[in-house]
């Protein structure tokens, strides 16, 4: 947790979701996958600016080339899950990746129940999990836990402490 607005501005609290995202992309990468995804909420924008540059210097450090980087976003929740597989289903399988690194289980939650239905396309995947309330995959998943509890807590730390001493 930093605090900031999305990106510099003095206040709220944002999260870093650099440190999952690399290691994912390492676990992949080291387990041989050449082509990994990401499955994100929105195209790169300054709200997630750190999301897209984690990813890409990630993959970058996996020694894969941005030819082989594939994005996929379609907004939030299962729908836009399930609207990323429709777009996977639609690639021929030697483009589709073997890995996908996905931003949150609403998405995932989408995206693997269609992938499960398809029967044949089963990519590895990593998910942020909100450890609070985590939704059931259909397909298995090396789920990065978020515990929102403990990042509220912090954040309120950090943002008192700001606004005694700014």
């Amino acid at each position: 947790v930093h605090v900031g607005s999305w990106e510099e501005a003095p206040c709220g609290a944002f999260i870093d979701q650099g440190p999952w995202i690399t290691d994912a992309v390492a676990r992949f990468a080291a387990a041989g996958a050449k082509r990994i995804g990401l499955v994100g909420a929105y195209a790169p924008n300054p709200g997630y600016k750190r999301f897209w540059e984690a990813y890409e210097q990630a993959t970058r450090n996996a020694g894969l080339p941005p030819e082989r980087m594939a994005a996929f976003y379609h907004g939030q929740g299962a729908s836009a899950g399930r609207r990323v597989a429709a777009e996977l289903l639609a690639l021929s399988p030697r483009e589709r990746p073997a890995a996908l690194v996905v931003i949150d289980d609403r998405i995932a939650n989408g995206l693997t129940a269609e992938l499960a239905a398809a029967n044949g396309y089963r990519p590895a995947l990593a998910v942020q999990i909100n450890r609070q309330a985590p939704l059931t995959l259909a397909l298995p998943v090396r789920a990065y836990e978020l515990d929102i509890d403990a990042m509220a807590e912090v954040s309120v730390k950090i943002l008192l402490r700001r606004m005694r001493d700014p």
